[in-house]
């Protein structure tokens, strides 16, 4: 039995990147049927405002005809109707405005705002017909087709005991006129299909919610994805450690052929060593080069090579170390304790060769 982990299961969180070409996919959590319901209760509230404004408008409309009818002119009927189209375009408007907005708001609330064409681009996988049956036969195929039962069943249960109630209210009337049974009617039907719209609304919810989970449950990544997309994103790690420690030697390369030229080199004696270099008149003594451990014995040999005198001093070793970086000239504070060494090592040049290793007396 294999001790490798299974790669086909999916453990781990989707990652920002995943969630973010998901969404450049079109691959979002969304209910079609949640704006729908929205838009239909939003209208059983004001759409009977809306078409008693209209019927208002249409009453002024027909009164104006017919004055027009009783005295004949091309340019009033023209007016009349001009004024006509106008009226039931503001009555209309608002509402119609009205619904444009929700439907944008509630998109919005769901996906956020999102600008692809990838969904428009042709895929002729999905001429597939045995991929076809798999979208039929699948679980998001079960959970559309047990949805559509659903909403099918729970409009059944309150429409056709409200559309039975309704229907003989009307017969045991018997005789009712017109005027008084239409609004009656109509506020009845209004009742029905809000009482529907919040239905569905519901429903829509839960289908929201549905789509979140299992958005949330494909998106989901094995091990193995995680690592491929670690690697990918910030690159092979062995390979950018072996860059780093490249460019780490060739600045210590770099750094060592400066000692050289340097006037000194001071030690503390062999955990820490700093090359300096003093130009008279052309500003404070500079560092050349610096480092610890095996850096600092590298310093010592390329010193001794090229008869580079070295000097133990401790203390200002320490300090230098502490307070100084590599191509910059000494702190202010450090002066004085430099500028006794290489006093000391201008005396020394006088008595004997300077290459080799010397204490500065007094440290």
């Amino acid at each position: 039995m294999s001790d490798k982990p299974d790669r086909s299961e999916k453990t781990e969180k989707p990652t920002p990147k995943r969630k973010r070409e998901a969404r450049k996919k079109g691959q979002i959590p969304r209910s079609s049927d949640l704006v729908a319901w929205l838009v239909l209760l939003l209208a059983t509230w004001f759409l009977p405002s809306m078409l008693a404004n209209l019927a208002e408008g249409l009453r002024a409309d027909v009164a104006a005809i017919k004055q027009v009818a009783s005295d004949p002119q091309a340019d009033r009927m023209a007016e009349v109707l001009g004024e006509a189209v106008v009226r039931m375009f503001t009555g209309v408007a608002p509402f119609l405005g009205l619904v444009v907005l929700v439907a944008v708001l509630a998109n919005l609330g769901q996906v956020g705002l999102v600008l692809t064409a990838y969904p428009l681009k042709p895929r002729f996988d999905r001429l597939n017909p045995m991929k076809g049956f798999k979208r039929i036969f699948s679980s998001e195929g079960l959970w559309e087709a047990t949805k559509s039962f659903l909403k099918l069943g729970l409009l059944a249960a309150v429409a056709i005991p409200s559309v039975k109630v309704l229907v003989e209210g009307l017969v045991g009337r018997g005789q009712f006129e017109l005027a008084t049974a239409v609004p009656a009617l109509g506020s009845d039907i209004l009742g029905l299909a809000r009482l529907c719209a919040v239905l569905g609304l519901g429903v829509a919810v839960g289908d929201y919610a549905y789509q979140r989970h299992k958005h949330n449950r494909d998106l989901m990544m094995t091990k193995h994805e995680m690592r491929q997309e670690m690697k990918n994103s910030e690159g092979d790690q062995m390979l950018k450690s072996k860059i780093r420690s490249m460019q780490r030697g060739m600045s210590r390369n770099r750094m060592l052929s400066g000692v050289r030229d340097a006037d000194v080199v001071i030690t503390n004696p062999t955990h820490l060593a700093i090359a300096l270099q003093y130009t008279p008149g052309a500003g404070a003594p500079k560092v050349v080069a610096m480092g610890a451990d095996h850096v600092a014995r590298k310093i010592r040999e390329t010193a001794s090579r090229h008869g580079v005198p070295i000097v133990e001093a401790k203390p200002i070793a320490r300090a230098l170390w502490e307070t100084c970086k590599v191509d910059r000239e000494i702190p202010l504070e450090m002066f004085a304790a430099v500028a006794r060494v290489l006093a000391f090592v201008r005396r020394m040049a006088g008595r004997t060769p300077l290459a080799g290793a010397f204490v500065l007396p007094g440290v």
